[in-house]
């Protein structure tokens, strides 16, 4: 009866330690996914023009230049991100920073871990489909959004300015190599 008792402790605690080395060996997996993410030059399908997204900036301060007088700043591609202009990354630069500040406002506190929801949006099926499959690869939760050809892109992380901004550049460079358009993201408040 004692050899079958230390037998099973033996084996509980086996199998306990293995239960620890492969959450462990996990948790290191998804620690080289996130670096990967952050550091991993995006490679897209195939280069596309963005020519959709304006400045908030240009059009708040009313500026008289056009994007004709200064071709240069307004259509230079981003050395990282292939499909993204200069200015679409100063944008999406921006507009991190005002809903970080809306969430900090509202007093939460950005080391805290938690689900950013990313929106973007296609239009046809075939294009949601290969920005699905690129993304997936990457880490992310892909879901249906609330439109048809609406995606919405889940991952877990606190509100850091470097890896948030990563994440938002590398799904609105995927969304545009594959014809889409990235509509921003959105997180709730943790206290």
């Amino acid at each position: 009866m004692k050899k079958a008792v230390t037998g099973i402790a033996v084996l509980a605690g086996v199998a306990a330690v293995t239960a620890y080395a492969l959450k462990k060996n996990e948790q290191k997996k998804i620690r080289e996914l996130d670096e990967e993410l952050l550091y991993d030059e995006p490679q897209p399908s195939e280069p596309t023009k963005i020519d959709s997204i304006q400045l908030d900036d240009e059009e708040e301060e009313g500026s008289e230049e056009s994007e004709a007088d200064e071709p240069d700043a307004a259509r230079r591609k981003d050395d990282t991100y292939k499909n993204l202009t200069a200015a679409a990354v100063a944008h999406i630069s921006k507009e991190h920073e005002r809903l970080a500040e809306e969430l900090k406002n509202e007093g939460d506190h950005h080391e805290v871990d938690r689900p950013i929801q990313h929106l973007v949006h296609f239009t046809t099926q075939e294009d949601a489909d290969a920005f699905k499959k690129a993304v997936v690869n990457k880490g992310f939760v892909v879901s249906a959004g609330e439109n048809e050809f609406d995606l919405i892109v889940l991952h877990i992380s606190p509100i850091d300015q470097i890896k948030l901004v990563t994440n938002e550049l590398y799904l609105a460079d995927q969304a545009y190599a594959h014809h889409g358009e990235y509509k921003g993201w959105h997180a709730r408040v943790s206290y």
